[in-house]
């Protein structure tokens, strides 16, 4: 349309041509036409991409335009007027963009946005090794993580990551696949697998079984294992080894270090059944008996015999047990408990002295002397009257050992002793007080006399033990203690005598002696020939035993014999005719023979 007095076109059409004529009014009219174009409408068209803080805008219409927020967010978001980008927007706000063109005929369109994230992050996945704790667990920690997927990335930056397993234990020892999962703040996610390895300690263990010795019954099970652990039996003990006495299955639970445990079990089988001869105090063939207050504190009184018996008398006690076919108690006498059979618990083998003759070596330790003896054989050993002897060697043969008031038998370790005839105790006397694991292998009677103190095995073959104290009514009363086992034909304990048992199932191994223990062994011999007397030295290391020298003239009859120490020079043969002589000089297992001529 157009205006007839102003000529003011209006809703005209863009770029459409019109013809406008103009006529003058009054009586000499006059007219004249103008074309008009109607100019272009603009454009103000655009689009938005979002990103990861806004967005980024596109003109598809005018260039030239600004543009602007309608309505501004208020959250700190802002626009670039001439590009349309938004920076600092956050990601889930929407917001209102405002384009206006800059023509003659000025345009504006408005677009909304929302911020989305719409790319997935790229998971990169890292294998990892882990140690379990004292405690058998391990539990990933935010570092551990951080480490499986420290190359993963996202283009809007990642909100958190994860894995499919978090704990292990014992039993995810060695390789693991998990899936980490990697999440953007867009709520995108993407995934990945690690290995992650588990070192523990799973124990190996082995179960060996070895018998007790002769005087116990039993085995003794051990457990050896490649790595530290501790141990638990089926039993509810803790240590390496246990003894067992009876037939059965036994459990064992070894835990490592990282608290990985193994359980094996191991059947002992061979164990034959009776009562241990380590449960007794006192054992003998026949008889027992036990009068004048005599009290078996600990460990029981057995007796193997069918017409066997213990007899009780004057008021003695078996605090534990008594086991034969008859009893006879007087006296106010007690057994805590009546076994009425025959004891029969596995003998060991008695062990003989084959090794100890008249020509061994004998030692006397004088009164109030204290000597340590390193050899094994010997032919009599005497303590004297207060003295100390101490024996060195594991396994020690004597003849005789004979006593004075007051003397100390010691050991500087576990030992043997075999000896062939009968052993006396002096009054007051001392075998072993320092508690080492000792047996008396005696082939004879064995007599303890009053307040003497005795800790050992003591094995009579097929003779008594007598035990003596002094009456409790005395003026002075001698206790006498015997601590161990005793086994003989019969064991008699007379007057205030106190028996124990002892731990006995460790006792020495049996063996001989070396023989070639001092193996530095010479005679040296000067004037040879001689018109006077011989000289002799030996060369040896052993300085314990005493050395024996027997000089025989031709007819090979003995004509000289004596003792003398090894440190020391012996002269002899002043006495001698003229002639050749053979010489002997032994020393322990070792000996010389040697020339010598008397002119």
């Amino acid at each position: 349309a157009i205006d007839s007095a102003t000529g003011t076109i209006t809703g005209g059409v863009s770029g459409m041509t019109y013809t406008v004529e103009y006529t003058t009014g009054g009586d000499c009219s006059e007219s004249s036409t103008h074309n008009v174009t109607v100019l272009l409408a603009e454009d103000a068209s655009f689009t938005l991409t979002t990103t990861c803080d806004g967005a980024t805008a596109a003109i598809t219409g005018d260039l030239g335009g600004t543009f602007a927020f309608n309505p501004e967010p208020g959250d700190g978001a802002t626009i670039d007027p001439e590009t349309g980008t938004i920076t600092g927007g956050f990601l889930g706000s929407t917001y209102n963009v405002e384009y206006t063109t800059s023509g003659p005929c000025p345009v504006s369109s408005i677009v909304a946005i929302t911020v989305e994230d719409l790319e997935d992050p790229v998971a990169i996945c890292n294998n990892i090794t882990v140690m379990l704790g004292s405690n058998g667990m391990y539990m990933l920690t935010e570092e551990d993580i951080n480490s499986i997927g420290m190359d993963s990335t996202d283009d809007c930056g990642i909100d958190s990551m994860s894995v499919s397993i978090n704990n292990f234990t014992c039993d995810d020892i060695g390789e693991n696949i998990v899936t980490l999962t990697v999440t953007d703040f867009g709520g995108n996610t993407s995934t990945c697998e690690a290995t992650i390895t588990v070192d523990g300690i799973i124990p190996s263990v082995e179960i060996t079984e070895t018998p007790l010795s002769v005087f116990c019954q039993g085995v003794i099970l051990t457990a050896e294992s490649d790595v530290t652990v501790t141990y638990l039996w089926s039993t509810g003990e803790t240590t390496e080894s246990i003894v067992v006495t009876e037939n059965g299955t036994y459990g064992l639970t070894v835990t490592s270090e990282t608290n990985c445990s193994t359980f094996v079990q191991y059947t002992v089988s061979n164990i034959e059944e009776g009562t241990p001869l380590s449960e007794y105090a006192i054992y003998a063939a026949n008889d027992v008996f036990l009068h004048g207050e005599n009290v078996v504190q600990s460990g029981g009184v057995g007796v193997g015999s069918y017409n066997g018996e213990i007899k009780l008398h004057q008021d003695s006690h078996i605090v534990d047990f008594g086991q034969a076919m008859n009893f006879t108690l007087n006296q106010g006498s007690t057994i805590g408990e009546e076994i009425n059979e025959v004891s029969n618990p596995i003998m060991p083998d008695f062990m003989y002295n084959t090794q100890s003759n008249n020509s061994s070596p004998s030692v006397t330790i004088v009164n109030g002397d204290t000597q340590t003896l390193d050899g094994d054989v010997y032919d009599q050993v005497w303590v004297r009257d207060g003295a100390t002897v101490i024996f060195s060697q594991p396994n020690v043969f004597v003849n005789r050992i004979k006593t004075s008031q007051g003397a100390n038998i010691e050991f500087e370790g576990c030992s043997n002793v075999y000896v062939n005839n009968m052993f006396i105790l002096a009054k007051y006397g001392t075998i072993n007080s320092r508690g080492n694991s000792v047996t008396f292998y005696v082939n004879n009677d064995v007599h303890v006399e009053k307040g003497s103190n005795v800790r050992a095995i003591i094995y009579s073959n097929g003779h008594q033990i007598l035990a003596k104290g002094s009456n409790v009514n005395s003026n002075n009363p001698e206790t006498t203690y015997m601590t161990g086992l005793f086994i003989g034909n019969k064991v008699h304990g007379l007057n205030n005598v106190i028996w124990n048992s002892d731990v006995i199932c460790d006792p020495c191994p049996v063996s001989e002696p070396d023989e070639n223990r001092y193996i530095n062994f010479d005679v040296t011999s000067w004037p040879n020939p001689s018109d006077t007397v011989f000289n002799l030295r030996l060369i040896t290391d052993d300085l314990t035993n005493n050395a024996i020298i027997e000089v025989f003239d031709m007819n090979n009859k003995l004509v000289h014999t004596n003792i003398f120490r090894p440190e020391q020079r012996y002269s002899f043969g002043s006495r001698l005719d003229g002639g050749v002589y053979i010489v002997k000089v032994s020393q322990a297992k070792n000996s010389k023979i040697i020339r010598l001529v008397k002119f």
